[in-house]
């Protein structure tokens, strides 16, 4: 009967030593999927700040100063299709990319690149009204990517302290 007893005792020790190694493998891949992802998301918002800079900068600057347009539509078209591919992996990660933040990406470069070659007879205050509005529309994308991702990776619920448990107890 000892034998038997000792038997079930070590079988579930084992038992449970496996059930914490599968919990701790699970926590493990979660976290370091989030991280991974996080990290292309920060690759992201990195890219969109970028496409803003040269944007503002474009629509901003004399005309002396100003880059040729080809050159410009050059570059902003590059940096889109990085963008398109960085968000792709983020599709392929099971983060939604909301037709909110499609759309927000459309305008962030509609308002970039349209009538770009007129730069120069622009008015300056159309040109700060176009940088403006470059500034709100990435700025909404950001905002809509950071949402999504909080959706799929929420956040975690800060813990009580011990003390405060207590405290609230008495």
């Amino acid at each position: 009967m000892d034998d038997w007893i000792s038997v079930v005792i070590s079988c579930t020790g084992l038992l449970i030593v496996f059930i914490g190694w599968n919990v701790i493998y699970r926590n493990a891949k979660r976290i370091a999927t989030r991280a991974e992802t996080k990290s292309i998301l920060d690759d992201i918002i990195k890219h969109i700040n970028d496409i803003e800079s040269n944007a503002t900068n474009y629509w901003l600057s004399g005309r002396r100063e100003r880059v040729d347009h080809e050159n410009y539509e050059l570059l902003l078209m590059a940096k889109r299709n990085v963008l398109a591919s960085r968000i792709e992996l983020l599709t392929i990660r099971n983060i939604t990319v909301c037709d909110k933040s499609h759309d927000n990406l459309s305008n962030m470069f509609e308002y970039a690149l349209l009538d770009c070659e007129a730069a120069d007879q622009t008015s300056a205050d159309k040109r700060r009204e176009i940088a403006q509005n470059i500034l709100n529309a990435s700025t909404e994308l950001v905002m809509s990517l950071y949402n999504n991702f909080a959706v799929h990776y929420r956040p975690q619920a800060e813990a009580k302290s011990i003390w405060r448990i207590i405290k609230g107890s008495f």
